[in-house]
């Protein structure tokens, strides 16, 4: 049994996977790595932070999840089933701080499902999951092929918060150790959530919305970004 953030429960059951939220918060070099990591900040500046030429400057938000290590559990028969965060954010970030390969518990995405998923999940929370995005979430898995991101420390994963996505199962023998950081930008946060229906609005940056309409004219889905590892 192993006690983290969520709750008390055997490590089989969870599939060898931890949340330290809290308690890892004001842990200095934690924080140096993450919420105050001045390459990352600006990258995600680049993608949320919209035009505020006729409008005060947005606050930018970053908000540090906390680190999540997944330890090695015997391999598991089925397909993997992903999900939706109920909280609200724009771009979440995973930071490898292991080496990860698919076996090693990489971060899992269904490319493009951002797009399907976000007009139907703005009632998504916490203790409800409203019918239409299950549907949804059905109809994703049957008909879009998931992807293993894989990486070497220090590999940082950015993606929209309605990409549906899962920790993928650690089978290598180790531990796949990570961070995660959410980041908003006040003008999106105040939005009622039933008007967060769209992958893209303009509480995103100019450089986004354009590359989003280039995209989608060219049937193309914009659904995870990578920053090397070199430049952070």
């Amino acid at each position: 049994m192993v006690e983290d953030w969520c709750f008390k429960r055997d490590m089989t059951e969870r599939g060898g996977r931890l949340k330290f939220r809290e308690n890892t918060r004001s842990i200095g070099p934690v924080r140096t790595m993450t919420i105050y990591n001045t390459p990352l900040r600006y990258c995600v500046e680049t993608l949320i932070m919209p035009d505020h030429n006729t409008r005060a400057a947005p606050i930018f938000r970053p908000m540090l999840r906390g680190l999540y290590p997944i330890f090695s559990q015997p391999e598991k028969s089925g397909p993997l089933r992903g999900h939706c965060d109920t909280h609200f954010f724009q771009v979440s970030c995973v930071i490898y701080l292991s080496d990860t390969d698919a076996n090693d518990g990489a971060f899992v995405v269904w490319p493009g499902s951002h797009r399907m998923i976000a007009p139907v999940a703005t009632e998504l929370t916490r203790y409800h999951s409203p019918k239409e995005y299950l549907k949804c979430r059905d109809e994703v898995e049957r008909t879009i092929e998931p992807v293993s991101i894989t990486g070497k420390t220090g590999t940082v994963v950015l993606w929209h918060y309605r990409l549906l996505h899962a920790a993928g199962r650690n089978t290598g023998g180790g531990v796949r150790h990570a961070a995660l950081i959410d980041f908003k930008n006040g003008w999106a946060d105040a939005m009622p959530p039933k008007e967060r229906n769209k992958a893209f609005d303009e509480n995103w940056s100019p450089v986004v919305l354009e590359a989003e309409r280039e995209l989608a004219a060219q049937g193309a889905d914009m659904a995870v970004g990578h920053v090397p590892a070199e430049s952070v």
